[in-house]
């Protein structure tokens, strides 16, 4: 492919890209601490910028783990609205 003048590169299954250096070397996959099952390794920051770096210190949140901070303090909702709808299973 390279005489040809063609970009090509090899495609790795996911145990390679684990173990391939580069991806050590620019963090593409991190380890990180879940609550649900102790310490899983995910896909970093695919990009890097010299300004900003990236931080994946925890995993995404659980469903309905920020209910209260939405409903209550960005939504206005009270102790007793939430209670009442978690109640219903609404949230």
């Amino acid at each position: 492919m390279d005489e040809a003048g063609v970009p090509a590169a090899p495609v790795y299954d996911i145990d390679d890209a684990l173990a391939n250096e580069q991806s050590r070397a620019r963090s593409l996959f991190v380890e990180v601490d879940t609550p649900l099952y102790c310490r899983a390794r995910l896909p970093g920051f695919p990009f890097k910028l010299s300004g900003t770096e990236g931080d994946l210190s925890r995993p995404a949140p659980r469903v309905g783990e920020h209910n209260h901070e939405v409903y209550g303090r960005v939504l206005g909702l009270s102790e007793d609205e939430l209670k009442r709808l978690s109640e219903k299973g609404i949230i």
